[in-house]
């Protein structure tokens, strides 16, 4: 689970010294690719690999919808006290095999895309590797690296322009 705020907020932040902004679009794209065609795991119970989205916060006052054929937003509640994170959140079922494979070597995923429904394909595919291992504090993730896409598409890798104070 990644979380994160869509409030640039004291409250939503804190203390936090840092702030990226973020548009949910990249995630969007993740959730069609990994979630179609052959790529996609078992979804019985209305499971996802991967979804993202706002929290739904709850109370005794305010129940949240059913999740019966859409399993996968149980991961998106949250007691309404936290209600001033306006959390947003990305999500991915990953199995404790699928990280150990993906630990020893990056999954590549490749597709071809176009600039329209029926439009010419790009001279390049949408490239996907997923990578994960564990950190110096013993937590795991998953790493998502389009660096190559966006390479693609900008014509050069992101860099830091100038860092603030």
């Amino acid at each position: 689970v990644f979380c994160m705020s869509a409030a640039k907020t004291r409250q939503a932040i804190g203390d936090c010294k840092f702030a990226v902004v973020l548009d949910t679009d990249f995630f969007s794209t993740f959730e069609m690719f990994l979630n179609t065609g052959r790529l996609a795991p078992n979804v019985n119970g209305g499971e996802k690999f991967f979804s993202h989205g706002r929290i739904e916060y709850y109370d005794i006052d305010n129940h949240p919808s059913s999740i019966e054929k859409e399993r996968w937003r149980e991961v998106y509640f949250k007691h309404s006290s936290f209600s001033e994170q306006a959390e947003y959140r990305a999500t991915l079922k990953a199995s404790d095999t699928f990280f150990e494979r993906i630990s020893a070597k990056p999954w590549v995923l490749e597709r071809p895309i176009f600039k329209s429904p029926n439009g010419t394909p790009l001279p390049f595919d949408f490239k996907l590797e997923l990578r994960s291992g564990v950190d110096d504090a013993g937590w795991r993730y998953v790493e998502f690296d389009v660096s190559e896409f966006q390479t693609n598409i900008v014509g050069e890798p992101s860099a830091i322009i100038a860092f603030g104070e």
